[in-house]
């Protein structure tokens, strides 16, 4: 059913689409019928959230911000030599210049933002199965959750780290980080391929 409201300009109730002519504007009850459908087409991209992530995303940022501002703040008080990587048990096998903490504090800030941009833009994310109109809500749902308690762990793993190179013993913490990170990563593949199977 069509339904003419002025020359030159056609409502498709059905569709809710608006045809305008150059030579006629739509009033305001006229844009008023197309809007709900300009309006619900971006929620197709839209990724899980809840007050849980919003939480885990906050929690994020504090530390990663007072991680940064306390490696840096002590960094005079650094010797002229730091420990830059340890084995298994924690101990430090190698040692370089104190610049390392500030390319370690970098490398944190900048993964930890990097991965949060992802998390807000899972559309644009490559995965392991094809994404149909039906499953891509609850896969973007599935990907946001992953990237955003990754993100907790990537936090965690660098502060250890960055706690480790000022001499102060982290490694139970550092282990713990990067099994919580693999754990974030199994558990948001299983749920992806849980969508796609269904």
């Amino acid at each position: 059913m069509t339904v003419r409201s002025a020359p030159g300009f056609a409502v498709h109730r059905a569709a809710r689409v608006a045809c305008w002519s150059p030579t006629h504007l739509p009033s305001a009850r006229e844009r008023a019928t197309v809007a709900p459908m300009s309006a619900g087409a971006s929620h197709d991209h839209q990724p899980g959230t809840g007050p849980h992530l919003r939480g885990a995303r906050i929690t994020t940022y504090v530390l990663t911000g007072i991680g940064a501002i306390a490696a840096l703040a002590f960094y005079p008080l650094l010797p002229d030599a730091i420990p830059i990587h340890w084995d298994a048990t924690g101990t430090a096998d190698s040692w370089g210049s104190p610049v390392m903490i500030v390319v370690l504090v970098a490398l944190w800030v900048g993964i930890v933002i990097g991965v949060d941009a992802l998390s807000r833009r899972p559309h644009i994310l490559n995965y392991p199965m094809e994404v149909t109109k039906e499953a891509a809500p609850r896969l973007y749902a599935s990907a946001t959750r992953m990237l955003v308690w990754m993100n907790v762990g990537l936090t965690v793993l660098f502060g250890s780290l960055v706690l480790q190179s000022y001499g102060i013993s982290a490694a139970v913490l550092t282990g713990a980080a990067a099994l919580a990170i693999l754990v974030a990563l199994a558990v948001g593949l299983v749920r992806m391929l849980r969508v796609h199977t269904r």
